[in-house]
Order: C-alpha cells, then sequence, then structure tokens
C-alpha cells in the first residue's frame, strides 16, 4: 500500500475515533434532550415487545399530551442492542445503551456514505490514491457534519432517519451510473423505500428521489415492457409488504383511517391537554386549524406566512451552524470559516459550467445532487413552513447527504480550477471541510 494510502487510512480511523470520543462526551455531559420520557418509553417498550406501544401509557405522568404510539418503532432499533447490555446495569442502562447505538450509528453512517463515494468519486490519473481511499475520506468527512455527531448521541429517531437518507442517496447515485435496473435493484429499492416510510415523515420526499431515479433506470435499460414492469412491481410490492401491515394495524387500532399519524398526533396531543385525557375518533384537530380558518384577512394570512418563513430561516440556520437542542452556540469565527467554505463551493458548481477540463470531471455529479438537493429542500421546508406549530430546524437535516456532498464536489471542482490534480483536489477539499466541521465540534465539546 503506497505512502499516501496509509496516511488517508489512519487519518479516516483516527477521525471516526473522535466522532466515537465526541458522543460518548455529550452522552457523558447531557442527561436531558427533547422528549427524553417519550423516546426512552417507545424504546424500552420496543425492547421488550417489538411492537408500538398501547394507548394506556400515554395518558399520565410526563408522556401526557405526546403520542409516540402512532409512529412506527422502527426507528429505534438501533437502541435494540443496547437495551441488551443496559439489562445488566439498572443505574447506567441509558447511558450504555445510547453509547452502544451511537457506536452503531456512526458505523452505519460511514458505509452508507462510503458507498456513496464509490459511486461518486471516479477513477482519476494520479496513481498516489485509490479511489477507495478517496471514498473513505469522503465518508469521514461528510459523516462529521456536527449535527450527525449531536443526533447520534441522544434516543430519537432523527438519526434513524438521515442514516436511511444516506443509503438512499448513494443506492440512488449508484444506479444512475451503474448497469440498468435488474431483480437485486428492485429488491433493495423496495426495502429502503420501505426503511424509508418507517421514519419520521420530513424524510418522504426522499420516495420520490429514490423511485424517480429507480424508474429512470427501468427505462433506459434495453429489457422487454414486461420485464420493465415486472421489475416496478416487484419493488412497489415490496414497499407496501413491509409497510402497510404496520399501518393498517395502528390506524385500524386507533380508529383513524382517514388521518395521517402526524395528523393523529397533533389532534390526541391537543385534546389530551384540553383534559381528556384519551384520544378518541371523534376527537376535532387542534385549535390552532380552528383559528387559521377563521383568518380571513388577506394581509393578515401574507404576514403570518412572512413570519413563518423568517422563522423557519431562523431555526435553519441555527440548526445548521450548531446550536442543536440549543446546546451551545458556536463562536463567529467559525460561522464566518463555514459560510466562506460554502461560497468557495458554490463558485466551484458555477465555474464547473464554464471551465471545460472541470465540466467533463464534475458536471454530471454537480447537476444530479444540485438539482435533487434543491427539489428536497422545498419539498421538505416548506411543508415544516406551513405548519401551525413551532418549527425544528433538526427536521431538515434529511437533506445533509446532499448538502454535504454538493458541498465537497464543488469545493473540488473549485481546487481542480486552479489546475491541480482531481484527487488531490477531493483531498483538500475533505480537508478543508473536516477542519471547520472539527472545529465546530471541539467548540461544542468545550461548552460543555
Amino acid at each position: 500500500m503506497p505512502a499516501m494510502r496509509k496516511f488517508i487510512f489512519v487519518i479516516s480511523l483516527l477521525f471516526i475515533s473522535l466522532q466515537l470520543f465526541f458522543s460518548a462526551r455529550i452522552i457523558s455531559s447531557v442527561q436531558s434532550f427533547p422528549d427524553r420520557t417519550s423516546h426512552l418509553t417507545v424504546a424500552g417498550h420496543f425492547w421488550e415487545h417489538l411492537t408500538f406501544s398501547a394507548d394506556d401509557l400515554w395518558n399520565f405522568g410526563a408522556e401526557r399530551g405526546h403520542s409516540y404510539n402512532v409512529f412506527s418503532p422502527l426507528p429505534y432499533v438501533s437502541y435494540l442492542p443496547g437495551q441488551f447490555f443496559a439489562d445488566f446495569s439498572s443505574r447506567q442502562g441509558e447511558k450504555i445503551a445510547r453509547h452502544v447505538s451511537a457506536v452503531l450509528l456512526v458505523i452505519l453512517n460511514c458505509l452508507a456514505v462510503y458507498l456513496l463515494g464509490l459511486s461518486l468519486i471516479k477513477q482519476a490519473d494520479c496513481l498516489k490514491f485509490s479511489r477507495r481511499s478517496l471514498a473513505l475520506l469522503f465518508a469521514v468527512t461528510l459523516t462529521s457534519f456536527p449535527q450527525i455527531g449531536v443526533l447520534n448521541s441522544f434516543i430519537n429517531a432523527d438519526n434513524y432517519t438521515i442514516t436511511v437518507c444516506f443509503f438512499i442517496t448513494a443506492f440512488s447515485l449508484y444506479m444512475l451510473r451503474g448497469p440498468a435496473a435488474d431483480g437485486k435493484i428492485a429488491v433493495i429499492v423496495g426495502l429502503l423505500g420501505a426503511l424509508l416510510l418507517h421514519a419520521k415523515a420530513n424524510a418522504y420526499p426522499f420516495i420520490i428521489f429514490l423511485l424517480g431515479v429507480f424508474f429512470w433506470s427501468v427505462l433506459k435499460s434495453e429489457q422487454s415492457k414486461l420485464n420493465k414492469i415486472t421489475l416496478t412491481g416487484l419493488a412497489l410490492s415490496i414497499i407496501v409488504l413491509i409497510v402497510m401491515p404496520f399501518h393498517y394495524v395502528l390506524w385500524h387500532h386507533l380508529g383513524q383511517d382517514s388521518q395521517l399519524p402526524g395528523e393523529v398526533h397533533l389532534a390526541f396531543m391537543e385534546n389530551t391537554f384540553r383534559g381528556r385525557g384519551e384520544f378518541t375518533s371523534d376527537a376535532q384537530m387542534p385549535f390552532y386549524y380552528e383559528d387559521q380558518k377563521e383568518k380571513r384577512s388577506l394581509a393578515l394570512r401574507f404576514d403570518t406566512a412572512w413570519n413563518r418563513v423568517k422563522r423557519a430561516a431562523r431555526y435553519t440556520g441555527n440548526t445548521f451552524l450548531g446550536d442543536i437542542f440549543k446546546v451551545v452556540h458556536v463562536s463567529v469565527s467559525s460561522v464566518y470559516i463555514l459560510v466562506f467554505l460554502l461560497a468557495l463551493s458554490l463558485v466551484g458548481v458555477m465555474i464547473t459550467f464554464i471551465n471545460r477540463r472541470v465540466k467533463a470531471i464534475f458536471a454530471t455529479d454537480l447537476i444530479f445532487l444540485t438539482s435533487w438537493f434543491l427539489v428536497l429542500f422545498l419539498a421538505t421546508a416548506i411543508p415544516l413552513m406551513l405548519m401551525p406549530i413551532a418549527i425544528q430546524g433538526r427536521l431538515l437535516l434529511t437533506i445533509l447527504p446532499l448538502l454535504g456532498a454538493v458541498a465537497i464536489v464543488g469545493m473540488s471542482a473549485f481546487i481542480s480550477a486552479l489546475k491541480i490534480n482531481v484527487e488531490k483536489a477531493y483531498v483538500l477539499s475533505c480537508i478543508s471541510w473536516l477542519f471547520v466541521f472539527w472545529l465546530i465540534r471541539f467548540e461544542l465539546l468545550w461548552a460543555l
């Protein structure tokens, strides 16, 4: 193995170890996180019964007013191995479960982005590096987002959602560049689609991403029409067979066949705090929906919509700049460095369409990644802006795979435009982003 490959391998292992240290430090220092008892209730019940929790667990105590039982418990699967070890320690059980889960999530995230890197990074002309080495460095860089490190340290459904989005992004790019669709690809698409529909609803736009690329892959194949229909039916059937039993049992159990789980959650919450104590099928939707219907003034509607946009921008900015769960604020210097690198990446995207040499290398990747990033960002952000409750910026973190890929590839295009070897450009881009990500991470650790 050449010296440079060994160097990249050692650096990658170092930063993976640092990711585990980062999560361990947060787990040992931060005990409280949003809806902690509710997440623990779902994870504990899922460990004991492998099903969603019953209604009676959500009528009293700290869980009153929450309805996590109307969502799939599958996002808590990463905590099951941790619960096994936690059973041997009653005092430190929760911390043990969080530690084990953080290790699994770091490994899964790196694996997903490594596969994305293999599909994204082409074999270039410099023999000092290899495609696998660059893909490994790419994975370590993209998973070093501070937001991912924080989310992996708590019990929640967001980390599962982001991990599934990582895998979908990686496999979608593989389908774009790889061979035409066949039976194996259809099965994988079906499994990924099913896993996605068990995630949080803010990730559902990724089903358009996944199926859109899959349908394109089916259409470009030279198979007969019957085979194309068979492949499409196979993927959709797997999604339906895995997803529908849970949702049918859940909706039938709640008597809410005409409402989505998110709507049931809001209705349950509102009716519980009105003192009814349990969810009933004839319950009205929360009062803020009724208030919105009474607002007839166009000016007031515009003002409300504009305030939501500003609030969404504020929450989104805070989230992407490290103010996650209000743990700590990052310094102004880190923000400036982050914005500066984002600006260089944007310049790199624009250079791609001007410089012929850079265009030949990066144009296909950047067009694909940037277009889907914009589509999924709007598809995720617009529903959040229309929500009548407080906007949570972490719900936009599902677009991190595409945002990070655009940032790294855009920076690589900018560096390559300076007549630097493509592989060296990738390495310098990854090192630049690693620097700013870990600058923010160490500021978070310093403030704990």
